[in-house]
C-alpha cells in the first residue's frame, strides 16, 4: 500500500535500512549477498521495526485485494473436481477481509511491542497487554491504538466467528445461495439453466452492495494506521539513538 510506505516513519526506515546493508554488504565485499560482519543490536532493531511495518503494511494492501477479488469470478474447480460456486468464490474472500481486519490490530499491537522494546511475546500482545504498558499508556501511540480498536471493533463479532466456529455468511448472501448450491448438482437441471443470469446478476448486486460498505472502512483502517506509524517514529528514532550510544531502551 503505497501510501502506508509513503509515510514519514517507513520513509525514513526504509533509508536507514538502505544505508544499514550498505554497510554490512559493501560493493567491495568479494562474498556477494553476504554480511562482513554481524549486525549491531541497533541494526537488528532497525530490521525488527521495518519487518513489522511491513507486516502491517502487508494486511492492509490484502483488505484491498479481497475487495478486488470479489467481482473475479471464474468457473474453478477443486481438485477433487467439485464446482467453486459464485457464492463459495464471494464468501471466501469477504472471509480473508474479515479475517485480516483483526489481523490489521494484531500486528499493530506486535509492531508497538517492538519499537517500544517492550520485550512481550508475540502471542501475548493483546491490546491491554501492549497499549496499557507503562512505556505506551502516556504517548499518542495509545491514542492511536484506541482509534484502530474502535475502527474494528464492529467487526469483531464476525471476525472471530470465522475464525472459530462457522463459514461467512449473511442474509443476503443466503438469498443468493440456494441456488448456488443447486449448481453443484452433476445434473442442474432446466430451472437451475434458466436462472443462471438472474442470479450473476443478484450476485453482482451482492458484491457491490458489501464493497460499498467495506471500502469506506478500508480506507479508514489504512488511515489510521497511518496515524500509528507518524506517533511510532519518534518512539523509534530514540530507541534507536540509544542503542547506538550503547544506553538501555524499552522497559
Amino acid at each position: 500500500m503505497q501510501e502506508l510506505y509513503d509515510t514519514s516513519f517507513m520513509r525514513r526506515l526504509a533509508t536507514m535500512a538502505a544505508a544499514m546493508l550498505g554497510e554490512l554488504m559493501p560493493a567491495s565485499s568479494p562474498r556477494l549477498g553476504r554480511f562482513v560482519r554481524p549486525p549491531t543490536e541497533q541494526e537488528k532493531y532497525l530490521r525488527s521495526s521495518l519487518l513489522s511495518a511491513c507486516e502491517v503494511a502487508v494486511a492492509c494492501n490484502q483488505l484491498y485485494y479481497a475487495l478486488a477479488y470479489l467481482s473475479g469470478y471464474r468457473t474453478r474447480h477443486t481438485l477433487q473436481d467439485e464446482l467453486i460456486t459464485r457464492a463459495d468464490y464471494i464468501a471466501y474472500h469477504l472471509e480473508n477481509l474479515y479475517l485480516r481486519l483483526g489481523m490489521i490490530t494484531d500486528r499493530s499491537l506486535k509492531l508497538t511491542n517492538t519499537v517500544f522494546r517492550l520485550g512481550v511475546p508475540p502471542r501475548e500482545c493483546s491490546f491491554r497487554v501492549v497499549a496499557d504498558n507503562e512505556h505506551v499508556r502516556h504517548t499518542s501511540v495509545r491514542a492511536r491504538l484506541n482509534a484502530l480498536n474502535r475502527a474494528v471493533e464492529p467487526y469483531r463479532d464476525v471476525r472471530n466467528s470465522i475464525a472459530h466456529h462457522d463459514r461467512y455468511s449473511d442474509p443476503g448472501l443466503a438469498e443468493i445461495e440456494t441456488y448456488f448450491v443447486l449448481e453443484k448438482a452433476k445434473e442442474p437441471g432446466p430451472v437451475v439453466v434458466r436462472s443462471r443470469q438472474f442470479f450473476k446478476w443478484e450476485a453482482d448486486r451482492y458484491v457491490e452492495s458489501k464493497r460499498s460498505e467495506l471500502l469506506p472502512v478500508t480506507r479508514a483502517l489504512v488511515e489510521a494506521i497511518a496515524r500509528l506509524f507518524d506517533t511510532l517514529l519518534p518512539v523509534f528514532e530514540q530507541n534507536h539513538l540509544c542503542l547506538g550510544n550503547g544506553r538501555p531502551t524499552g522497559a
